[in-house]
């Protein structure tokens, strides 16, 4: 059986796995945010958003946290922070928008690979309970560190989802 990717302006939808797996993750968990950290793409978080329109839409966002705003697609339920990701104070712009009784899943993906200790020391506390936060690497340290988080699903990528307990 042969099998067509999917595609928009001749882009690829599913471009890996990981995206495969990360819409498992949202379909899931049914976070109200999920957050964005490190995408090289942009189709990757509007995708994220594609899939938050399936399970809800108006109670469902994608914040996509990026170093340069220029040029953004724009969707209805993707929201976009122009600054430096590992910069202490974006958690706290991020805060703002969540409520307190929503549910959070962040994504690291590696376009941090330099620093992803700082990276997943900044973005871990918005996780919420049952939710994942998903990384590629750095993650040994780090659970070691924060024995509220749980590996959940382990990829041979590497790709590590880690369930907040």
């Amino acid at each position: 059986m042969q099998t067509k990717e999917a595609t928009v302006s001749g882009r690829g939808l599913v471009t890996s796995s990981w995206d495969l797996l990360v819409t498992a993750a949202i379909l899931e968990t049914k976070p109200n945010w999920v957050i964005q950290v490190g995408a090289r793409s942009m189709l990757s978080i509007l995708f994220s958003g594609y899939i938050l329109d399936q399970i809800g839409g108006d109670l469902h966002s994608v914040i996509g946290v990026v170093n340069n705003g220029e040029n953004l697609p724009q969707k209805r339920n993707v929201y976009f922070l122009e600054g430096n990701p590992l910069d202490p104070s974006m958690p706290e712009l991020i805060k703002k928008w969540i409520r307190p009784k929503d549910k959070v899943m962040v994504i690291l993906q590696d376009g941090l690979k330099a620093r992803p200790i700082v990276e997943i020391q900044t973005y871990a506390p918005l996780v919420t309970e049952g939710c994942y936060l998903v990384m590629d690497e750095g993650v040994d340290a780090f659970v070691r560190k924060h024995i509220t988080f749980e590996p959940d699903w382990i990829m041979p990528k590497p790709q590590i989802y880690l369930r907040k307990r």
